[in-house]
């Protein structure tokens, strides 16, 4: 017997095993119930519909995955490739940034250094200057001394070139006479002509476009001014233009200035002073006198530099010493020379601590002027110069006490 023969007999006995089942329907029933369910329309429809659905909802679900899926690919890819550059552009400008903020402090430790550097070389190079302050200068002297004779004196003033001081100057008018208020004002409506501020290395005149009538018997001056004159904007403007006139007046006696226009009116706008019809003049303060000397001017000056008037004068020797060398300014006193200072009413004794440093030079004489218009603006008469090792500095005998001087920085006119 073969395989199939086993198979089959399994198969039968199986059926066999199966509980009996017994069905009272006749074979006509049986065969018309199974005719009506094979030739039933409902059935019929019921076996296209479903049948039909399914393979419809395959089929259109296969087309609508066939449409979505390359986009789906293609927007995965794009995320993917997205992704990938926007990691490639945060790394590199991570990468950039430390590259940048690396350069940049490269760059400014590069910057520091060189600033660092040029600062040292200007100060440097203003130091040398600051020894050599007086070298260049071939006149005899920053003061003008007392004098018994009358001397046709007309006072002038300028800013440095910074704006930070005023600068005053003396011009002496040989072979003039100055008898009358008449002539004495036209002189100093002149004033500019002999005034040069570029060669100096100086700001601009302030006192421009000003016609004045000096009136000595009255102590006062008249200044006409244009129906539209301005001093311009800025309280530094202002500043310069009050300490001009104070300087300019001052040494002859003028205690104050009146205003007026060329059509009468008797007030100006003087800037941030306003509406002004008089300007008073200022008793002279305390101040210290230092060098003025810009580079590439054609001389050098004694400068005041104004002080408080609680200063005493041991304080202003020390501050003598001093540059400013953003200002030009340098100091009059070397910086090896001690002095100390006593008073004797109204008599200013310095004192020699380093006589050895001392020599009958210009700079020293510089040194001499510089404390004799610091002494006449703390109110001192006279100076007396002990333990200085020398018999004369300059033009001073200084084993006898010095007068103060009469003016400051002089300029002699021809005429």
């Amino acid at each position: 017997m073969t395989s199939y023969d086993d198979k089959d007999k399994k198969i039968i006995d199986m059926l066999k095993s199966l509980p009996s089942i017994d069905d009272e329907q006749s074979k006509d029933e049986l065969y018309q119930r199974v005719i009506q369910n094979i030739e039933s329309p409902r059935n019929i429809k019921r076996k296209k519909h479903v049948m039909l659905f399914p393979i419809l909802a395959t089929a259109a679900a296969f087309l609508i995955g066939l449409i979505l899926l390359p986009g789906l690919f293609n927007e995965e890819a794009n995320e993917a490739n997205h992704f990938e550059k926007a990691n490639d552009i945060q790394h590199d400008d991570e990468g950039k940034s430390a590259d940048d903020q690396s350069n940049k402090e490269i760059h400014d430790a590069e910057s520091d250094t060189f600033d660092t550097d040029q600062a040292a070389i200007d100060e440097h190079d203003q130091e040398e200057r600051a020894e050599k302050v007086t070298e260049g200068d071939t006149f005899s002297s920053y003061v003008l001394k007392q004098s018994s004779e009358s001397q046709p004196l007309v006072y002038g003033a300028l800013p440095d070139q910074y704006a930070q001081y005023v600068i005053p100057m003396t011009f002496v008018y040989a072979n003039a006479e100055i008898a009358t208020d008449n002539a004495l004002t036209s002189f100093y409506n002149e004033l500019e002509k002999v005034l040069t501020p570029n060669e100096w290395g100086m700001g601009a005149f302030p006192i421009k476009d000003i016609t004045f009538q000096i009136d000595m018997k009255e102590n006062r001056v008249i200044a006409e001014v244009a129906d539209d004159f301005s001093i311009g904007d800025g309280s530094a403007r202002a500043y310069m233009f009050e300490k001009t006139l104070n300087m300019m007046f001052r040494p002859l006696g003028i205690q104050q200035v009146d205003f007026k226009t060329v059509s009468g009116k008797e007030t100006i706008e003087l800037g941030p002073f306003g509406e002004i019809d008089e300007m008073p003049i200022e008793e002279k303060g305390k101040a210290i006198y230092k060098m003025y000397y810009p580079d590439k001017a054609t001389r050098s000056f004694l400068l005041p530099v104004p002080q408080d008037e609680t200063i005493d004068i041991t304080t202003g020797i020390s501050l003598m010493k001093e540059n400013e060398l953003a200002n030009d300014v340098f100091a009059s006193i070397p910086e090896d020379v001690n002095l100390t200072a006593s008073v004797d009413e109204n008599v200013l004794i310095l004192s020699v601590v380093t006589p050895e440093k001392l020599e009958n030079d210009r700079d020293t004489q510089v040194m001499i002027e510089a404390m004799l218009m610091t002494a006449k603006d703390f109110g001192f008469t006279h100076v007396v110069v002990k333990n200085s090792g020398l018999e004369s500095i300059g033009p001073y005998d200084v084993t006898e006490k010095i007068a103060v001087p009469k003016a400051i920085n002089p300029i002699e006119i021809a005429q």
